[in-house]
């Protein structure tokens, strides 16, 4: 192989790290100013800071977060005919049930019927994220408008307040306050889904992980994360402020990591797509259709994050164009990138999604890119459809797997050469 490390990730990492940093303090600083000054035109400063550390908590943990807000506001009723949907008792019921059903699976014994249902709560998260926007964001958009309305005013008061332009200062300053109120709401509403999207996808990485960890490790991921949830809401139950300073912290955190976090969601979710739906029964006919140049959907691996420069677990399509394998993928499905991919090349079959790669000079298996589980069984038309010289076992392939069981009560040469 011609290929060589890649190097300068880490400027990167400090640069954001820093601005982290930055946007922390000035939002530690800059925030409870607008706050106190939107308390004071309209009294709802406080109701806002406990609204976007619901709204928060909510994204953490939508499910537990979900099912308490509900039941809190359904005790605290007097008139149950006039709650919100979300603090019905069917409702409440409903969503109990579900969550105490995925509770339970993870003390089935049986770890391939685990999975499936933890695939399962995969796409249930989707679902509890969507309910829980839907039940945060109509509350929380009216109360952070007139923040977005006095922060509009006042940047407009600093760019137009010298003398030389009082005028145009107070002109300025009525446009913001009157004509952008509507438009000050809508970004309000945009800039809440943002930040719930952006700290829910970190969250779901526990989802995630539950798909390919083992069975003791999953009271451990949801407790940790409902820990987090239950710490946010006792913070702002001691005071708002308080509250408010820990959500901006998890959110500036989130967006740290969100990045990896979204391809990390990406990989999840496909996975549980096909595992499902058991795709891989039929053969893809983008593979099938040989000379199309369609190619097959992979996800970079870490050699290809160390020797092409490829985010790891980026998700793209390797395909034959103009007699060179090249990958092409998407940053956050929008910038779109190419490299090409040297070779030669060996597809490896393995106990889950078949992989690309090659060996190093002491033998052991590098792979550049992990295919989709739908691909699984389908190896002899990967290599013919990418160009690839051979189609090999790795280590953990189920055909090795085999051989190995074989060699133990067969001969010894067979145990020796097996793995």
């Amino acid at each position: 192989m011609t290929l060589k490390p890649m190097q300068g990730g880490g400027r990167l990492k400090s640069t954001a790290a820093a601005l982290t940093f930055v946007l922390a303090l000035g939002a530690g600083t800059a925030f409870p100013e607008a706050l106190a000054a939107a308390q004071g035109a309209s009294g709802s400063g406080y109701e806002a800071a406990e609204a976007f550390g619901d709204h928060t908590a909510l994204a953490v943990a939508p499910g537990l977060m979900l099912l308490a807000r509900g039941a809190a506001a359904y005790a605290a009723s007097d008139d149950p005919e006039s709650l919100p949907w979300n603090a019905r008792p069917e409702f409440l019921a409903i969503l109990g049930i579900a969550l105490a059903a995925f509770l339970l699976k993870d003390f089935i014994p049986f770890e391939p019927l685990q999975k499936l249902l933890a695939a399962s709560e995969e796409g249930f998260m989707y679902l509890l994220g969507a309910l829980s926007l839907g039940a945060s964001l109509p509350s929380l958009a009216p109360l952070l408008a007139p923040l977005a309305q006095e922060a509009a005013g006042q940047a407009a008061a600093l760019v137009f307040a010298p003398p030389a332009h009082a005028q145009a200062g107070e002109a300025a300053y009525a446009l913001a306050s009157g004509a952008w109120a509507a438009a000050a709401q809508a970004v309000a509403a945009v800039a809440g889904a943002a930040v719930f999207a952006v700290t829910w996808c970190v969250a779901n990485v526990v989802n995630v992980l539950l798909l390919v960890s083992p069975a003791f490790a999953a009271p451990v991921l949801k407790g940790g994360r409902a820990a987090a949830a239950g710490a946010l809401a006792a913070l702002q139950a001691v005071h708002p402020l308080l509250g408010l300073a820990a959500s901006l912290l998890v959110v500036l955190l989130c967006i740290l990591v969100v990045r990896w976090s979204f391809r990390f969601t990406v990989w999840g979710t496909l996975f549980s797509f096909d595992l499902l739906t058991r795709r891989w029964r039929i053969p893809d006919p983008a593979l099938a259709w040989e000379g199309a140049g369609l190619g097959a959907q992979a996800f970079a691996g870490h050699e290809a994050a160390r020797l092409l420069g490829v985010p790891k677990r980026s998700l793209g399509t390797l395909r034959v164009r103009d007699g060179a394998l090249r990958f092409a993928w998407r940053r956050f499905l929008f910038f779109a990138k190419e490299v090409q991919v040297p070779g030669p090349l060996m597809v490896f079959r393995r106990l889950a999604a078949p992989a690309l790669g090659f060996r190093d000079p002491q033998g052991k298996v590098r792979v550049l890119f992990v295919f989709r589980l739908r691909h699984r069984g389908h190896e002899e038309l990967l290599r013919r459809a990418l160009g690839a010289w051979a189609v090999e076992d790795s280590a953990f392939s189920p055909v090795r797997a085999w051989a190995w069981l074989k060699g133990l009560f067969g001969s010894r040469g067979a145990q020796e050469t097996a793995w």
